[in-house]
């Protein structure tokens, strides 16, 4: 996952973005797995919640590339398109 990392230090400190990588390395896998589950249902709602909930995780964590990503994903659910997703 690419992120800000001289950005993070900066807004939180040392300390604070190794416990956020060490997160980050827990929790993108099940959101992703999550996001990938829902999409193969083919439920729209639960793409748009799943996908949306990833982006502000994303944002949060300074990975604007994955967040772009997602909020793709979210774009496309909102028009009941799967193809590109």
């Amino acid at each position: 996952v690419h992120f800000a990392y001289s950005e993070l230090i900066r807004s939180l400190g040392n300390d604070n973005v190794r416990q956020l990588i060490s997160v980050i390395m827990r929790d993108v896998p099940v959101k992703i797995s999550q996001l990938e589950q829902t999409c193969h249902e083919g439920d729209f709602t639960k793409i748009i919640s799943a996908a949306h909930l990833f982006k502000g995780t994303s944002l949060a964590m300074r990975c604007n590339i994955l967040a772009n990503i997602v909020e793709k994903i979210e774009t496309n659910a909102k028009n009941h398109s799967l193809e590109s997703v």
